[in-house]
Order: structure tokens, then sequence, then C-alpha cells
């Protein structure tokens, strides 16, 4: 029976490299710098959108969609709050969201321990990655311990949809 987990997880582990393999991007000027500027469609009090894109340097690209016929693969994202209850533990949700707000997913959860001051911040590297199709956006939306993101800002690449 530990022969078989063992292979199973030694195939899967194969297998989710395989499938990664085809959209790593294949120059550094592939990688995107995101960052959020505006609340969710869905307009969820304290939410964020990550919606602008930036340059290598830091400087705002401006609104930034994923375009037809490719997703957004996110690898790396982080988020901070000043206004979480002091002490607490603050959770977060990534939520695949449509350009209207009206259809969300649940993709990822992350959460952070808010110091005395009520500031709470995470960075978390994706593995397998998140992955947006045209038309949906990355949101962050708070779920316990704050009221508001203050930032949320990724890494990633845009890659051909399959």
């Amino acid at each position: 029976m530990r022969n078989i987990t063992v292979w199973t997880l030694l195939f899967l582990a194969a297998a989710s490299s395989a499938l990664a393999a085809g959209l790593e991007p294949t120059k550094p000027s592939a990688v995107l710098m995101l960052r959020s500027s505006s609340i969710c469609p869905m307009s969820v009090a304290g939410s964020l959108a990550l919606n602008n894109a930036l340059s290598r340097t830091g400087a705002g690209l401006g609104a930034f969609v994923i375009p037809a016929g490719q997703v957004l693969v996110l690898k790396r994202f982080s988020w901070t709050t000043v206004t979480a209850t002091a002490s607490a533990m603050v959770r977060v949700a990534v939520q695949n969201v449509d350009a209207a707000g009206l259809n969300t997913n649940l993709v990822f959860t992350s959460a952070a321990q808010a110091n005395a001051s009520g500031a709470a911040f995470a960075t978390e590297i994706l593995d397998p990655p998140l992955v947006f199709a045209a038309g949906r956006l990355p949101c962050l939306v708070p779920s316990a311990g704050a009221t508001s993101i203050t930032s949320f800002d990724g890494l990633g690449y845009l890659a051909k949809d399959r």
C-alpha cells in the first residue's frame, strides 16, 4: 500500500510539473508586476482588485485586463492591512471574479497575525499557480480580523489559453 502511495505522489508531481512547464515565460520581459488600484467589481467593502500593471521600475502602466485568448498565471502575491484588530489572526480570500462582479469563485486563502498596532501582511508563493481566464480578475477580500485590505500586489505572466 505504501508503494502505491509513493508512486501516485511521484506521478502527480511529474504531471503537474509537465503541465506548468508549457506555461512558463521564455523571457524576463514577459513577467508581469501587478498592483491593486480599485475595489473589486462585486463592491465588497475593503476589497481590492489586481488591475493595474507596473513597469520594472514600479511606475504605473495603467489598467490591466487579461487579453482574449490568454490567461493570467499568478505565481506570487502579497497583501497588507492596517485595519486589523490588534493581535488578531487576519484572513483574506483571493477570488476569481468576472468583470461585472456577478460570478465569484474562491481560489485561495491567506492568513497572518496582526501586530499590536493592527497591521498584518503576508506574501504567498503559489505552487501550483493560480490561473485566471480572460474576462476574469483576481480580487482580494477580507474575511476575518480586518475591515479592509491596504495593498494587494502580484507577480505572474500571460500564457496562451489552452
